[in-house]
């Protein structure tokens, strides 16, 4: 039997039945305030409340906190003439760490009162409005960002954003405040992030004549201008970031636990299409030959899904930068987070630029191969799991319907760096899946091929796989297959006495149909 859901409790509500229970059964502070928790528990949640007694000195103190709090809401939401104040004081609780304080903040609508509180904040007044920024992102982008928090700003942001979008096209015409701009960005990507909605309001806007992508695209152009570097670097890369999360799929939640109405058509192949026309291709050509930043190079993979779009970033000249670029960085001498952050988001570039044979052939086979330098990115960071992953798709995607790459690929050794990334990362499905992938490629139609690939030892590594990733047993079998071993799918079931019992599962072709008629008459 289902649960009955809890009901939400008021602060009102408990101090009345408190106080009744301490009157009617004649109990004590200490028993009628236990009294009241035991029976008001089982119906809702208490972790809001001030669990005091009503009349005691700390109740009242209690209380009197509370009514502070809900006065501050009050103020953001409707005393404009407060508004000044209020915000300070939310910047206060949030720098206090005051956890009681903060608690009944959010319980009480506090984050949907804070987001549209910046309606309230005139054009000019850019210090009022950096509080604001300040606030919001300490809500969201916290140490620990509490989920619901997330989604109430979420949930908030359309009503504001034709706002924000006047306000940043003001900072862009301005051009003296890039940490205003670049909290500004920070907050529109944090709005998008696992919500397909709020892209597709964002795509949508406009801003008296200038739409969203005009205004956006201007940004560009003014990290390409000057010598401002400051500007071209922070708000260049916190462009990037917004372009990549409106461009990227990512809303996979559940519409009866999401308080967003789940969408049914992801709007990001319309996103890159619309970005492609305004020529964010070039413009961020000319971005990374000024700044060498890994964002840059993500939203670059991010638009890299039609095969359009892949022939104009080839036509001028990334394809050639970021080779020169991936060299230069797997041969730094000295380590860095940064050096990592780009090589991880170059394979993954290169991974999706595989997806054109012409292109993959290019990258693989020759003078122009990125092979060698991918190979010892591998080796230099063998606990980096997403770049041995993207490196393994990148494997993958080279040897796909290719037997010369598959050829090429295995005297070059690259079975012998995808075995060892999965032995090195047994717990990572989606490496797995990519790894096994990637060893089907290169012997499917290459069979001379598998003796060099099982004296890795690839049978015993996909076989440990298969057992302990379902979501990877497709491809493990696949790869098995077409390695020439033997391999048969299991059914884990339970018979009437509860014992396990394994069945075959037939796959496709296992089965031989007597009634076939290969000519139909």
């Amino acid at each position: 039997m289902d649960k009955k859901p809890l009901i939400s409790i008021s602060q009102e509500y408990f101090d009345e039945v408190c106080l009744d229970n301490a009157g009617i059964f004649e109990l004590n502070e200490v028993d009628a305030l236990q009294e009241t928790i035991d029976q008001l528990r089982v119906q809702g949640s208490l972790d809001h409340l001030s669990l005091t007694f009503p009349t005691s000195k700390e109740g009242l103190e209690a209380r009197d906190e509370r009514s502070r709090v809900l006065t501050l809401i009050e103020d953001l939401n409707v005393s404009r003439n407060h508004l000044d104040k209020a915000l300070r004081e939310v910047k206060v609780i949030l720098d206090s760490g005051r956890t009681h304080q903060l608690d009944m903040f959010l319980h009480h609508q506090g984050v949907e009162a804070l987001v549209e509180s910046s309606l309230g904040i005139a054009a000019s007044d850019l210090e009022l409005f950096d509080v604001w920024l300040q606030n919001i992102l300490q809500l969201i982008a916290g140490p620990k960002p509490d989920k619901s928090s997330i989604q109430a700003f979420q949930l908030a942001m359309p009503e504001v954003m034709p706002y924000l979008l006047g306000v940043h096209h003001c900072l862009l015409q301005n051009g003296n405040r890039s940490e205003t701009l670049v909290n500004l960005l920070r907050i529109m990507t944090w709005s998008t992030k696992q919500c397909e909605v709020n892209k597709k309001t964002w795509m949508q806007l406009k801003n008296e004549g200038a739409d969203f992508l005009q205004i956006l695209m201007e940004t560009m152009d003014s990290c390409l201008i000057g010598d401002n570097d400051t500007w071209s670097q922070d708000v260049g890369h916190n462009l990037c970031r917004f372009v990549t999360s409106l461009c990227t799929f990512d809303d996979f939640q559940s519409p009866n636990k999401s308080s967003i109405a789940a969408p049914t058509i992801a709007s990001t192949h319309a996103n890159v299409q619309a970005f492609a026309a305004r020529q964010i291709v070039p413009k961020l050509h000319l971005y990374l030959q000024r700044n060498n930043d890994s964002a840059g190079i993500l939203c670059l993979r991010a638009l890299a899904v039609q095969d359009g779009i892949v022939q104009s970033m080839v036509a001028v000249g990334i394809l050639e930068m970021t080779k020169a670029m991936f060299k230069k960085n797997v041969n730094l001498v000295a380590d860095s987070e940064e050096t990592l952050q780009m090589l991880t988001a170059i394979i993954g570039l290169f991974r999706n630029l595989s997806a054109n044979d012409e292109i993959k052939t290019t990258l693989c086979i020759g003078n122009q191969s990125v092979l060698g330098n991918l190979l010892q990115a591998m080796e230099k960071y063998p606990s980096a799991a997403s770049l041995q992953e993207h490196a393994c798709g990148t494997l993958a995607a080279m040897a796909l319907r290719e037997p010369k790459n598959a050829e090429y690929l295995v005297g070059h050794d690259a079975h012998t760096w995808i075995v060892r990334a999965m032995r090195n990362h047994p717990q990572r499905s989606v490496l797995q899946r990519q790894a096994a992938l990637a060893l089907r490629n290169l012997v499917s139609r290459s069979p001379e091929l598998r003796p060099n690939v099982l004296q890795t030892e690839a049978e015993v590594v996909l076989r440990t796989i298969a057992a302990k990733h379902a979501s990877c047993q497709d491809e493990v079998y696949a790869a098995l297959r077409d390695l020439g071993l033997p391999v048969s799918r299991m059914q884990v079931e339970h018979d009437a006495s509860g014992e396990v019992v394994l069945r075959p599962t037939q796959m496709f072709g296992d089965a031989v149909n007597t009634r076939f008629r290969a000519v139909f008459e």
